[in-house]
């Protein structure tokens, strides 16, 4: 194959959950330098008998051959693969004892021509399939958070609802959380509007400060005394008396000037 010409990357794919997994990202962008671009040219290749005409977006490699160009070991390049087809959908493997047909799933979604607007055919489609937004786990989250829509009166009341519904801001006082942003943004940014993406980002600190508060170690209340177990470590711990000590006690108990 040639190593000339180009691949389009869709700039979205910097927030995909694929992005994130290093291994599996750079297999994923090694495919797309080597996959066959047009279907035109294809030759015949046999898997396990059955003859394949290559296409666009494929390519035939091996586990060992993968591991070389990327630099991964090939335990690392097997479980990423299986990443990539299962976790993430964005490829189809089929293989046999000798080599493996790759198959980059919506292959002209991503490096299709373009359209008069600039935008790829059906690229917005998959990447909102392939590339949800990373900012926390819940998958209710992160929706709400990936929308920017301005939060007003009539609007705030269902947006508390729907992260109430959430269960992950369980300790949290929603309504005085979000007051309290509300407040701090008029007072430190007032040009600024109150969006969904902004209460999230709030609701997550104050989230996390409760969380490390929970973590620390409970203060004794001035008037409580020590218990059982500060004295069984104070016994443990106390350096045993010396033995001069102990005959002077041993005297004055017997009745013996010293």
């Amino acid at each position: 194959m040639s190593e000339a010409g180009f691949v389009k990357l869709w700039r979205k794919l910097a927030l995909s959950s694929v992005f994130q997994d290093p291994a599996a990202f750079h297999i994923f962008i090694y495919f797309l330098l080597k996959a066959q671009w047009d279907s035109e040219t294809g030759k015949k290749i046999f898997i396990n008998g059955k003859e394949h005409i290559m296409k666009a977006g494929q390519l035939t490699t091996g586990r060992y051959q993968i591991s070389e160009a990327t630099s991964w070991p090939g335990s690392t390049v097997r479980n990423a693969l299986e990443r990539l087809r299962s976790k993430y959908q964005i490829l189809d493997i089929e293989a046999d004892n000798k080599k493996s047909l790759i198959t980059i799933l919506n292959w002209d979604s991503y490096q299709g021509s373009e359209t008069s607007t600039g935008q790829l055919a059906g690229q917005r489609e998959d990447i909102n399939r392939t590339t949800s937004g990373h900012y926390i786990k819940n998958l209710r989250i992160k929706e709400l958070k990936n929308n920017k829509n301005i939060i007003t009166t009539e609007t705030k009341k269902e947006f508390l609802e729907e992260l109430k519904k959430t269960g992950v801001y369980n300790g949290l006082n929603l309504e005085q959380e979000v007051n309290r942003a509300e407040i701090w943004l008029k007072v430190n940014k007032p040009t600024r509007h109150v969006t969904k993406r902004y209460l999230i980002y709030w609701l997550n600190k104050s989230l996390e400060k409760l969380q490390e508060i929970k973590a620390l170690p409970q203060a004794r209340k001035p008037d409580q005394g020590p218990t059982q177990n500060d004295v069984e470590n104070w016994k443990k711990n106390a350096a045993p008396p010396p033995a001069e000590l102990g005959q002077l006690i041993s005297k004055l108990a017997e009745g013996k000037s010293l």
